[in-house]
């Protein structure tokens, strides 16, 4: 049996259409027909790290001491459900991001050994949007070697503020006092 577990940040519930959301999520209403999907999932912290830590290791963040995101690994002598799929036989992946390191560099692809130590062996791990200005993985080397990544750091520091929860005042002069927000 093959298990592919999705996990997406910022995903509402009521967005999938097989249960009856206001989606079109045709991907995902096929998946969820031959598949398994979790209404009533409740996450054990509001942020992505505690949030990934404990899924990961089965952990709650009061037993982890993860309580914020920034600044933590995620220690590889911790058991995790990947490497319990390992150790049965499967050959595990991930693909996106993790955030169980903060990473040793500006490569994530560096940080495999460290991976492989969470139990999992093919590793395609991203930045978020934010982050992926800087941080070299296997994504952000296919876009510079296409040329676009200059232009993804350009659109990205047009259309963003300059830190989480700054207003950006470029975006605001564009905004006419007649404009409704």
């Amino acid at each position: 049996m093959n298990i592919l577990f999705l996990m997406a940040d910022q995903f509402r519930l009521d967005a999938l259409h097989h249960i009856g959301g206001y989606g079109r999520t045709d991907a995902l209403d096929a998946l969820a027909a031959d598949g398994k999907s979790f209404r009533r999932a409740i996450t054990t912290a509001p942020e992505c790290i505690p949030a990934r830590f404990a899924l990961a290791s089965g952990l709650y963040p009061c037993q982890t001491g993860i309580w914020q995101n920034g600044g933590i690994t995620l220690s590889p002598s911790c058991w995790t459900w990947m490497q319990a799929l390992m150790t049965a036989g499967y050959r595990t992946s991930v693909f996106g991001k993790t955030h169980f390191h903060e990473g040793r560099g500006p490569d994530l692809r560096d940080d495999g050994g460290l991976m492989l130590g969470y139990g999992l062996v093919d590793v395609e791990e991203i930045g978020g949007p934010r982050a992926s200005q800087f941080l070299m993985s296997g994504m952000t080397k296919e876009w510079e070697d296409r040329g676009v990544w200059e232009a993804y750091r350009a659109d990205l520091t047009e259309r963003s503020p300059p830190s989480p929860g700054s207003p950006d005042p470029r975006r605001w002069a564009r905004i006419s006092t007649t404009t409704p927000i």
